[in-house]
Parts: structure tokens; C-alpha cells; sequence
């Protein structure tokens, strides 16, 4: 309710300036609307919505040992895709382009399973942080997966950092890898600045 408040003040500080305003004045504006509408997020320690996670991180990271594509382009974060087309213009034209975009590391592993002597395999590990609205519906979580690689008696761990968002109140989950530069980009289209340093640092 605050938040809409604040908003129509803003929005009627806008509509009141003069046609002469510059473009810095507008700029100005913009910014102070477009910073009211960035979702702040809070520690939280509710456990509730843990399984529901974890249900899905196993779906999705299944899916990608089986190189189910759909499955995995359907978990991943939707700012994805804005940011790809922000970036690499042309790059991704519809969800058959997106899907592509996992296609590589997929090959990889399905080059290892082709050794009858290599297993692949996957495990899903801790959520180390819980960030949740004001109100409770949207949530963002960092929760900890591995590929791993058995090849005769060597064993190789490789884990992650997996960034999952919730607008639901933690029933359903979209996902992508935790990268400092590249999370914090994705995640500013709908976060503030200090809501993503409390889930980053």
C-alpha cells in the first residue's frame, strides 16, 4: 500500500511539470518511478517453501543430464532472454534460439556418457540463502547443485551457485546460474541495487 502510494505521488509529480521540462528533468523522473517499481527483498528464515525448491532444482537438473530441452527452457529465469536480446541483438529470435543456448553443454555431457566406463550424474545441495518480499510472494533463493563426472575410479565435482526466483509465494521456481556480473545485470530489471548486494555478498 506504501508502495502505491508513493508511486502516485510520483506519477502526479510528473504529470504536473510543465511541457517545457528538459531532458534531464525527465531522465530525473524516470529513474525515481522506475526505482519505486524494483522489488526490495529481506532476509528470511521460513523454511516452508524449501520442498517445493528442491523438487524442481531435481526436475530441472535432471532434465539437463537427459537433454530435455524444454524442461530446462521452461525453469530458466524470463529476464534471460531480455538480457540476451539487450547484449547479443538478433542472437535469440524466439524459444528455439533460447533453447539452442543450452544445447552446447548438453553435447558435452552426452560425449562423456557415450564411455560405458563414465557416469554422469547430478546432485542438488544446500539453499544458503533465503530473500523474501515484504508482502511474501516473491522470493529469491541461492541453492547449490553439482555435476558429477565417475570415470573408473576418478571422481570429478564441479557445483554451482544456482540463482531461483519466485513470484508465487515459492510454488513454482525459475533458475539460472549464479555469475557476479551477469546475475546482477538480469536480476536489475526488477531488483533494487541493494536488494541483489544482500543475495550476491
Amino acid at each position: 500500500m506504501k508502495k502505491n502510494i508513493v508511486l502516485l505521488i510520483v506519477i502526479f509529480m510528473i504529470s504536473c511539470k510543465q511541457t517545457t521540462s528538459n531532458n534531464d528533468e525527465i531522465k530525473v523522473s524516470k529513474e525515481i518511478y522506475e526505482s519505486i517499481l524494483k522489488i526490495e527483498l529481506t532476509q528470511s528464515d521460513d523454511l516452508s517453501k524449501d520442498k517445493f525448491l528442491y523438487a524442481q532444482m531435481d526436475e530441472y537438473m535432471r532434465s539437463i543430464l537427459n537433454g530435455n530441452l524444454d524442461i530446462v527452457a521452461d525453469y530458466s529465469y524470463p529476464d534471460i532472454q531480455v538480457w540476451i536480446d539487450e547484449k547479443y541483438p538478433n542472437m535469440v529470435n524466439n524459444r528455439e534460439d533460447f533453447k539452442k543456448v543450452f544445447l552446447e553443454p548438453m553435447k558435452k555431457i552426452n560425449e562423456l556418457t557415450k564411455d560405458k566406463e563414465t557416469k554422469v550424474e547430478y546432485e542438488v545441495g544446500d539453499i544458503t540463502k533465503r530473500l523474501h518480499s515484504v508482502e511474501g510472494d516473491t522470493m529469491v533463493y541461492l541453492i547449490v547443485s553439482s555435476i558429477i563426472i565417475k570415470h573408473k575410479f576418478e571422481e570429478i565435482k564441479n557445483g554451482d551457485e544456482n540463482v531461483a526466483v519466485s513470484f508465487d509465494g515459492g510454488k513454482k521456481w525459475k533458475l539460472m546460474i549464479k555469475d557476479e556480473e551477469m546475475t546482477r545485470e538480469i536480476l536489475r530489471y526488477k531488483f533494487s541495487d541493494e536488494s541483489i548486494n544482500k543475495l550476491l555478498n
